[in-house]
């Protein structure tokens, strides 16, 4: 029944979190097993050749025949800056010159004999990875890829945007409250600003002012498709989903209770799968090894949909078979205690399981 849940975890008390830190390049590792590592360390170093580029320079000139030879102003294996001519055409007298230039810095490629085009290969683009957490290096996976361990609490979201990053924890408003976005100001650069929910102006008003990211309960779809697409970098999570709920009250409060602290989040999901999360760094050697969250009595869930979507509660019971439920849904189901004492049942489809 498990594995129909989702696996988002909460760790409020300090756990030993493994975290792999991966390159998409052919390149080498710089640290060793063992190594102390700080975030901004960088561990992994390598080259990403970006793919040619293909220009269609006998249509861009309106020529009559795919030949090029007389038109090139740059010629095989020459390098090529972004804006420069490239070919061109030369009308009666110099009227109706035609030009075609370069789209990218790189180097000339001739295309296919006869077809009229040509490819820029870019140069090689360095690439370095950061440890982005503080830990200890725990073991290098081939070819390019390294595990970190490092004890913190933290939270993980529904979904995220934006890359990764790192900075002071700030609480802007309550669990359930908006944070508004004359609120954000320049005093929050290199802040992770957490609070119930955000508007796109908010979003948008945190990115500019250069904060360092940003843990909501909840987010319009609309807001969050909006923000997505204007491709900010500054990582985002959503720990409940999407309206106004808000975000749960025990979320909150591991967050809260850890304001002023660094926090490291990373909008996106994580190398080995690992959804969007933020996490604040504990010095505590003896935390433990976390385990993956199992359903079972007294586990912690948070409901995701239904009539108490956003409410943490307490497994008190779990179906042994489907059951028709009182929205009319035949579902399997568990029973679960919320913080106001009630009892209610719900799919296992409307839960996940918190660690």
């Amino acid at each position: 029944m498990a594995g129909s849940l989702l696996q988002r975890q909460l760790w409020a008390k300090p756990a030993a979190i493994r975290r792999m830190r991966r390159m998409n390049a052919d390149g080498r590792v710089l640290v060793t097993e063992g190594e102390v590592v700080q975030p901004e360390d960088v561990i992994l170093r390598g080259e990403r050749v970006p793919a040619p580029l293909l220009v269609p320079v006998a249509r861009i000139l309106k020529l009559s025949e795919p030949s090029l030879d007389r038109y090139l102003t740059k010629h095989q294996g020459e390098a090529v800056r972004q804006g420069e001519v490239i070919a061109q055409t030369s009308g009666f007298l110099g009227l109706g010159t035609r030009a075609c230039q370069s789209p990218v810095a790189g180097t000339l490629e001739l295309g296919p004999s006869g077809s009229g085009e040509v490819l820029i290969a870019p140069p090689a683009q360095d690439v370095e990875v950061r440890a982005h957490y503080p830990g200890v290096v725990v073991s290098i996976v081939p070819p390019h890829a390294v595990v970190i361990e490092f004890a913190a609490v933290g939270v993980q979201g529904v979904v995220g945007a934006g890359g990764e990053g790192g900075g002071t924890l700030r609480v802007l408003s309550g669990p359930h409250a908006a944070i508004s976005a004359n609120r954000i100001s320049n005093a929050f650069v290199g802040s992770v600003l957490v609070g119930g929910l955000a508007d796109l102006a908010a979003l948008r008003r945190a990115a500019m002012a250069g904060v360092a990211g940003m843990v909501v309960g909840s987010v319009s779809g609309a807001a969050f498709e909006a923000f997505v697409a204007e491709r900010h970098p500054m990582p985002l999570v959503v720990t409940d989903g999407f309206g106004a709920g808000g975000m749960a009250q025990r979320c909150f409060d591991v967050l809260q209770q850890h304001e002023s602290r660094e926090a490291r989040i990373c909008g996106v999901e994580g190398a080995s799968g690992e959804p969007p999360e933020v996490f604040v760094p504990i010095d505590d050697p003896a935390a433990p090894r976390t385990r993956p969250p199992v359903l079972e009595l007294g586990a912690l869930v948070r409901i995701v949909a239904g009539a108490e979507a956003f409410s943490v509660a307490q497994v008190s019971a779990i179906g042994a078979a489907p059951a028709l439920l009182p929205s009319g849904l035949v579902s399997r189901w568990i029973e679960v205690r919320l913080d106001d004492g009630r009892q209610v049942r719900v799919p296992v489809e409307n839960v996940e399981l918190l660690g």
